[in-house]
């Protein structure tokens, strides 16, 4: 760091897309999603695909049973958890703000297990 550049004392660190990221559009699923679900994020998406099987079953397509209808949904779900990771050269910029003192907070608009969860996988 040369002399003359002053570091921040602390930095606000968004980790939904910010130093984490499992899609490379995400504005398009939260334009569309209603404010009131965005802490019961499996309940939205289970009543949305349930809504979309109930759609077709109205037009006269064959009914699918519920489990079967969720399960692409669940494995949504399970794929974005599995293709979660840190951005490149994530890992290297926190510790290196850490090491020159610079206090890191985490934030997020997440639920809390989901987030909690993601925190522990990526703690080095």
């Amino acid at each position: 760091m040369s002399a003359g550049k002053r570091l921040p004392r602390a930095i606000l660190i968004d980790m939904d897309n910010g130093i984490l990221s499992a899609h490379g559009r995400p504005e398009i699923a939260w334009t569309n999603a209603d404010a009131s679900w965005r802490l019961k994020l499996a309940e939205a998406r289970h009543l949305t695909v349930k809504g979309g099987f109930a759609a077709l079953a109205a037009a006269g397509h064959r009914a699918l049973p519920d489990d079967l209808a969720m399960s692409p949904d669940d494995r949504f779900t399970s794929y974005r958890e599995e293709d979660m990771s840190i951005g490149p050269g994530g890992h290297d910029v926190i510790d290196r703000l850490k090491a020159l003192g610079v206090k890191l907070a985490l934030v997020t608009k997440g639920a809390a297990d989901t987030q909690r969860t993601m925190l522990q996988r990526f703690e080095s």
